[in-house]
């Protein structure tokens, strides 16, 4: 399994199905060296200014408000998923990227893994990316293989009385990494899978046990973005949508996508049901693969 391959502590006398008990028990207290403070770069401040503030879960650096409001940050595990959608594969890859270094800025490869679907061999993530899959074009084995970890981690956290990831690993010295899902071509992906085999039930359930979904679309549309769909994406980002006003309707409740420039984008919150114009820096190749490769060396 791949995932047994990248944390194998956690597997360890285990069926695929079940964790022992013995798993479960509270672990005793560890003294622990302080750590030593890592000098930042130039290149690193701006991302880690702007979510040291957020003391838990995925902070997530989008930009800053037009007019200069101050910073946009999103948490992911609150989020608890997001949907990117603009008409050019640049500034989708572009976005991920914005994304991708937030995420490994904050956190280390304990504490976070990412599964990657790639349906259409678009390929744009970073390739220091070590993700807990193997590459491959059909979505259906690894949305299998996350069924099968969703309803495994509520049955870890039933037994440990615990009703969230977050609980769990309060309790816990070997804790549950989080699984951040990559979705690169949501509407190829749900022609393959018409069912999605689960998707709607990660999407749904996810969250409690760590699983966030971030999906993107180069052609948004009304044909597989129902509304009992979309509900479940609660943070939606459209970015420029190629003269399309009704696309950006559809995913953000307000016109104008479709007239941005390449370093704006719309930011819509359901839970506030607001749309934000929001104007962002993209980072450099170079500054993400930097960030990655430190990701890859944090314990």
């Amino acid at each position: 399994e791949w995932y047994e391959e990248k944390h194998p502590d956690l597997f360890q006398n285990h069926d695929d199905e079940d964790w022992d008990d013995d798993d479960l028990d509270e672990a005793k207290d560890e003294q622990t060296s302080p750590k030593q403070q890592k000098s930042i770069s130039k290149d690193e401040t701006t991302v880690v200014e702007s979510i040291q503030d957020v003391k838990k879960g995925l902070p997530i650096l989008l930009g800053k408000y037009e007019g200069d409001k101050g910073n946009a940050v999103v948490d992911l595990c609150e989020a608890p998923h997001i949907l990117l959608a603009g008409s050019y594969i640049n500034d989708l890859r572009e976005e991920f990227n914005l994304i991708l270094e937030s995420l490994v800025k904050k956190s280390s490869p304990s504490e976070v893994s990412f599964l990657l679907i790639d349906s259409m061999h678009i390929a744009f993530y970073n390739d220091n990316l070590d993700p807990i899959n193997p590459y491959s074009s059909d979505p259906l084995e690894p949305l299998q293989w996350l069924s099968k970890e969703l309803k495994r981690r509520y049955n870890v956290l039933a037994k440990a009385d615990c009703p969230t990831i977050n609980e769990y690993n309060a309790q816990h010295t070997r804790i549950m990494p989080y699984i951040v899902v990559c979705v690169f071509n949501l509407a190829d992906m749900r022609e393959k899978a018409k069912e999605c085999f689960g998707l709607l039930d990660i999407l749904k359930k996810g969250r409690a046990v760590g699983l966030h979904v971030i999906a993107m679309t180069s052609s948004p549309n009304a044909s597989f973005l129902t509304p009992d769909f979309l509900i479940n994406f609660p943070v939606r980002i459209a970015l420029r949508l190629n003269d399309d006003a009704s696309a950006s309707e559809l995913l953000v409740n307000k016109p104008g996508a479709d007239a941005f420039n390449y370093d704006q984008k719309y930011v819509y919150d359901v839970k506030t049901g607001n749309t934000n114009i929001i104007k962002m820096d993209w980072p450099s190749d170079r500054k993400v693969d930097a960030a990655v490769r430190a990701f890859n060396k944090k314990k």
